[in-house]
């Protein structure tokens, strides 16, 4: 997104500073944003971040409330655990703010069916930071799925090797029940992205995972895990993800019955890349896109969100990761956990009555 002279800023706030940094460093030296405030509880990272972006030291809060009374910002980034994202979210909307909201949405569907209803009452607009939406490769293969080239599509896998994801004891991230660990707080990216490119709500779940790798004791997350999921009209999912302790690898395919992609995600020096096989059993790509100078790498697509979000706020485009689209993913981020827990498929009808958390297609 390019910037004009006579743009008025956006004045942003944001709470979580370790987070929430990774959107502040692509708002640095933008004259179209102003940070209004920043708030955390940790002191030392407040201080950080208020001498980083320039923050005076009457705009650095440790009480959230107290910074929307005290700085009225048009949006707000709530970047903190999960378990915060319901209540920080619907006091924001209230106080006149668009919402950005970090994944994972919240820890239930009544919670964020809450929050739908607050955004509803607000008038404001609420964006989710699902930013595999706005990454080149994924906008490509979105683009072209409909390509006679693809055919009718038949389902879809992902394999993920990713380093250790547990924390120091205590840490929120080592508990299914506040939705952490690389099963639901990672691989809800590349769960969700499928949702999104192939527009169809999950039927059913089914998961199998285990625990190898030494860590907190109240760990209860898995190391290795295999997932099936399968879609509306017959598409079925698979996920395959071992913790590598180490080394990172993510490849997601999308299968037709004329061709098939294959995503190339983490490249920590590139924006990944997509191989198109004019035939599903080719090993020969027909077609390689690789995304234009400039795209975000590591954590592709967070660029993109970011500077889009300057956007939403503006009604001057729309979203392309919702509060509706976000819905669903938490619907089958809570299925997948009972799954784990049971080791049996869950239905969808389990966890919502509700056939679909969006009228028609994800972008609303």
């Amino acid at each position: 997104m390019g910037e004009t002279k006579d743009q008025k800023p956006v004045r942003i706030a944001v709470v979580g500073l370790g987070h929430g940094g990774e959107h502040l460093e692509h708002y640095r030296g933008r004259r179209d944003v102003e940070v209004a405030g920043l708030c955390d509880r940790s002191a030392t990272l407040l201080q950080e971040a208020g001498r980083r972006y320039q923050t005076p030291p009457e705009a650095l809060f440790t009480d959230y409330g107290r910074m929307l009374a005290t700085v009225s910002p048009d949006a707000v980034f709530v970047m903190t655990p999960p378990a915060l994202h319901a209540a920080m979210t619907i006091e924001a909307l209230a106080a006149g703010c668009h919402v950005f909201v970090a994944k994972s949405l919240c820890r239930s569907v009544p919670e964020g069916e809450a929050m739908l209803q607050a955004r509803q009452r607000a008038g404001r607009r609420v964006e989710v930071g699902f930013q595999m939406h706005y990454a080149p490769v994924y906008q490509y293969v979105r683009e072209h799925l409909a390509d006679p080239e693809v055919g009718e599509l038949r389902g879809a896998w992902v394999q993920k090797y990713y380093p250790s994801y547990w924390r120091e004891p205590g840490h929120w991230q080592n508990r299914i029940e506040t939705m952490g660990g690389a099963l639901l707080d990672c691989c809800i990216h590349e769960m969700d992205i499928l949702l999104y490119l192939l527009q169809r709500p999950w039927r059913r779940v089914f998961v199998s995972g285990r625990q190898f790798l030494d860590g907190p004791p109240e760990r209860d997350t898995p190391d290795a895990v295999v997932l099936l999921m399968d879609m509306r009209d017959g598409l079925r999912i698979t996920l395959d993800f071992l913790d590598s302790h180490a080394y990172c690898y993510v490849r997601t395919g999308i299968v037709g019955t004329e061709g098939k992609f294959e995503i190339e995600h983490w490249e920590p020096q590139g924006a990944g890349h997509v191989r198109f096989h004019a035939n599903s059993r080719s090993a020969n790509p027909k077609h390689i896109y690789t995304p234009p100078p400039g795209a975000s790498t590591g954590h592709i697509g967070i660029r993109e969100q970011s500077l889009h979000f300057l956007d939403v706020c503006r009604a001057a485009a729309p979203s392309h990761s919702t509060l509706e689209s976000a819905l669903e993913s938490l619907s089958l981020q809570i299925a997948v956990a009972k799954a784990l827990r049971e080791e049996r498929w869950v239905e969808r009808r389990e966890i919502t009555s509700r056939e679909d958390f969006q009228d028609k297609g994800m972008i609303v």
